[in-house]
């Protein structure tokens, strides 16, 4: 479990977000078998996502991905309206850089906001490779959302955390503020962020100007997969193609993603859900 703890300031046109995951963190890192670099890139985007989310007033999911790129094959991170969030990375062959903007170089940054009904999804699209994953997080606010923005984001092997602070939409014209709150957050020392409970932080940062904490609301590091969905996954692939995999290997395994999980279908299993695909009448069919 983690937190996410929003705030704003009660004469400043500014808002803010907090994000902590500490155990729940060590044990999804640890579910995956990243390490190093890696391991804190995914730690970083793993953060990232609730601060993004923190201000969504709808049913349905936000998703930060990247991908392309030298060394960055895909980069997902995904949180629905109750604040489950989940993520993974994948690269390419040999050591990933260090370097931030040498681990991405080429890849692209895409934000997709999907709510459940009633409105359009929305995605923005904007090039990797800033200094830091904070940095390419900040322009993709100033691009699509026009709303100037400050992140930082830190991960270790006990922790992944991140704070936001943003102008309110609608005071593009009232820059004090926000730069006065953005100079409070870059006291924040080197290993601060990680060491600092989230009360207390905000406390020593924001305190002498007006700080308001709002809701505290849990953040839960979970996976969606299931059986079920892993066998509308094998229907989707068709039989043919099942039948060729159970040909050769006797049953099919199939592996989450996002949380390593297996799971296997032997022949019987995954012949059963064609028929019943095929026995269930069209107007019952599940899209």
């Amino acid at each position: 479990m983690g937190v996410l703890v929003r705030f704003d300031f009660a004469e400043l046109p500014v808002r803010g977000a907090l994000v902590r995951l500490d155990q729940a963190w060590l044990d999804w890192w640890q579910r995956l078998g990243l390490d190093g670099v890696e391991r804190a890139m995914l730690g970083e985007a793993t953060a990232a996502l609730p601060l993004l989310a923190a201000n969504l007033k709808f049913r349905g999911r936000m998703n930060l991905q990247m991908q392309g790129g030298a060394h960055l094959s895909l980069l997902v991170a995904q949180i629905d309206h109750q604040l489950q969030l989940r993520s993974m990375l994948q690269t390419t062959e040999g050591p990933v850089p260090g370097a931030w903007a040498q681990a991405v170089a080429g890849a692209q940054c895409a934000v997709l906001v999907d709510p459940e009904s009633g409105m359009d999804r929305y995605q923005a699209i904007v090039e990797a490779g800033g200094a830091s994953l904070a940095a390419d997080i900040e322009g993709y606010f100033a691009q699509s959302e026009q709303l100037a923005t400050r992140v930082w984001l830190a991960s270790d092997e006990a922790v992944a955390t991140g704070l936001l602070v943003q102008r309110l939409p609608g005071d593009s014209d009232d820059t004090d503020g926000f730069e006065t709150v953005a100079m409070l957050a870059d006291t924040l020392a080197d290993g601060e962020l990680l060491a600092t409970e989230p009360d207390a932080l905000l406390h020593r940062l924001f305190s002498t100007v007006g700080l308001r904490q709002h809701d505290t609301r849990d953040v839960t590091l979970t996976c969606r997969c299931s059986r079920e969905r892993i066998g509308t996954l094998l229907l989707s692939l068709g039989e043919e193609d099942v039948e060729a995999l159970l040909a050769e290997q006797g049953r099919v395994e199939a592996a989450c993603e996002f949380c390593g999980r297996a799971y296997v279908y032997e022949a019987d299993d995954a012949r059963a859900l064609f028929v019943a695909a095929q026995a269930e009448p069209p107007s019952q069919t599940k899209h």
